[in-house]
């Protein structure tokens, strides 16, 4: 033990005598760029792990902090960290900017960055002389090169066309996205720039891409057709309607004529996500937040709860998955319904509610825990929300389920063998005479006989106890499946539940209504069997086959299949074939 303090106490003077001091440095990822284009400023700050942000804006500059990283290393004996904040740098106009040192609180100490210039031009980067000569052209713009499968990344298809041109767009653009998931293209943003002393209309359309392989991909490239009205050469124009040969102050244009703008692709460098993701990760990448409600808090047993689970942030919503119940017994789980409220014109941004409804079948007094892992593409890590169970009374008494049986073929008890039924022939000998003159009370046969009533008494009162208590059990059972019908009714009325919910609650309402009829298991009824305990129209009956087959379908499918609404006619359908089903004779 003493050798283990003395070891200990070693390492830990070293860890101290080899601490780094606390250093901050800035650095941009390209000193020279154009309007709009951004750049990576980084602030690395070594001997700490925490650090405050930036707080002072520089004018013609948007700074937008994305995110920060850790590292550890132990070199002999030595330990050094290092904490990386990350901001994207937009430029707004041309010019040179200083971005000044600032003082910043790293973990209780005060340390100053170093101070760093962007020269930003008025002309786009990478736009040649040879385009700014061209009527159009365009470029594909991205934040950065290399991305985790998944990861959402902003894109801008930028198209420069000239101003003295008359243009006519018709159709969006095209482009060309093997081995990426994009979202729809935004209506296009038009602004006025210059390039090379050429007026130029610029129409900015918006999207965002995630790569779903790893390896060198290729986003692009991007046409989009249009029709062209040039203006005639004229003869040299006098000085007051300016010297540009090119204007045409009388407005003397071609006929349209098809052009067709032509857009390279750019290289994207996609990243596998490490191995090991926890057991609730179902594919989200980004940065978010958990957030869950359930309502009402006091409820029957049988009675609905509703469950609602919002996961916020940005990254790939569409690919957000509902989170994990750890623990459903006790619980009638039904699939939930999910809708997106978006804070940005891509999608990146906002935040995806799930909408679960829960029986309970026992006496509860919590909601069983919810959880929720993603994998944040700054931190280069996976990440798991958990939310605390809820809190909720659930008054009345357990019911349990019956014994598992067919409903089509219940087996019967077994019976007795019946005695063979013979003649019996009168008998002429007397047989053997062996009588007595005793009382019958003072043979031991009389006592004997005597125990048979009682005995039979007894078991006569065990028996119409046993039904009291078969009775009892059966009502509870009865009331159960009421109560559970009532709530079943009452989610397929509503209109907020998907179609895999209303599919999943109308084939359930099926069985809980042919076993409150005939008294068997709901969980084992079919629709056959269902169909075939009452009389029922042929529509009717196709309906609830039908809601069966869906149900099955979906539940095969995953949870994602069906979260869409149900359609108007179909929900009208499968109503009146429950309603029919309902007030059928049995």
């Amino acid at each position: 033990m003493r050798a283990f303090l003395v070891i200990v106490f070693c390492l830990a003077a070293a860890f101290m005598a080899g601490a780094e001091e606390i250093s901050a440095t800035a650095s941009l990822s390209q000193g020279a760029t154009s309007v709009g284009d951004p750049v990576e400023l980084q602030i690395k700050v070594t001997g700490t792990q925490r650090v405050s942000r930036l707080q002072h804006p520089v004018d013609g500059l948007e700074i937008t902090y994305e995110g920060s990283s850790t590292q550890v290393q132990l070199n002999n004996f030595v330990l050094s960290t290092s904490v990386v904040e990350t901001y994207s740098v937009k430029p707004l106009r041309a010019g040179k900017f200083i971005i000044p040192g600032e003082v910043l609180d790293a973990g209780g100490t005060r340390v100053a960055t170093n101070s760093v210039t962007l020269n930003v031009s008025r002309d786009e980067a990478g736009v040649t002389a040879r385009n700014t000569e061209q009527l159009a052209f365009g470029e594909i713009v991205l934040p950065k090169q290399t991305a985790f499968v998944g990861e959402m990344l902003p894109v801008e298809l930028r198209i420069y066309v000239d101003a003295r041109v008359r243009w006519n767009f018709q159709d969006p653009p095209e482009i060309g996205s093997p081995g990426f998931t994009m979202q729809k293209l935004t209506q296009p943003a038009q602004s006025e720039v210059r390039r090379n002393g050429r007026p130029f209309n610029l129409l900015i359309f918006k999207t965002a891409i995630a790569p779903v392989k790893a390896g060198k991909l290729t986003f692009g490239p991007a046409t989009i057709s249009c029709q062209a009205q040039i203006p005639q050469n004229r003869p040299a124009i006098p000085h007051f309607f300016g010297d540009d040969s090119f204007a045409n102050p009388f407005g003397m244009f071609s006929p349209p004529q098809e052009y067709t703008i032509k857009v390279d692709s750019v290289a994207v460098e996609a990243k596998a996500l490490p191995p090991g993701p926890p057991k609730s990760f179902s594919g989200a990448v980004g940065s978010f937040t958990l957030a869950s409600d359930a309502s009402p808090s006091h409820v029957n047993v049988g009675e609905p709860i509703t469950l609602t689970a919002s996961v916020s942030g940005w990254g790939n919503l569409d690919g957000v998955r509902a989170p994990v119940l750890n623990g459903e017994d006790g619980w009638r789980v039904y699939p939930p319904a999910s809708k997106i409220k978006t804070e940005d014109d891509v999608g990146i941004r906002g935040a995806k509610t799930f909408q679960t409804q829960m029986i309970p079948l026992e006496k509860k007094n919590a909601l069983p825990e919810i959880e929720f892992s993603y994998f944040n593409p700054i931190r280069e890590r996976y990440v798991t929300l958990t939310g605390k169970p809820l809190p909720v009374t659930v008054a009345g008494e357990s019911v349990s389920t019956p014994t598992p049986a067919s409903l089509q073929n219940q087996a019967s008890a077994p019976q007795e063998p019946r005695p063979a039924n013979g003649i019996l022939y009168i008998r002429t000998d007397p047989g053997n005479l062996d009588g007595s003159f005793q009382p019958p009370y003072a043979t031991r046969g009389f006592w004997v006989a005597q125990l048979v009533p009682l005995c039979a008494l007894a078991g006569l009162v065990v028996f119409q106890r046993r039904q009291e208590k078969a009775r009892t059990a059966k009502a509870r059972q009865l009331a159960a499946l009421r109560r559970e019908k009532q709530a079943l009714w009452r989610i397929l009325r509503g209109e907020e539940a998907g179609y895999a919910a209303f599919a999943d609650a109308a084939a359930r309402l099926v069985q809980v209504d042919t076993a409150f009829a005939t008294g068997g298991n709901a969980s084992l009824v079919d629709a056959e069997y269902a169909c075939a305990s009452r009389p029922l129209g042929d529509s009717a009956a196709a309906a609830i086959r039908s809601v069966f087959s869906d149900r099955e379908a979906m539940n095969y499918a995953g949870v994602a299949v069906g979260s869409g609404p149900v359609p108007p006619r179909k929900r009208a359908e499968i109503l009146a074939a429950l309603e029919e089903f309902d007030h059928a004779n049995v």
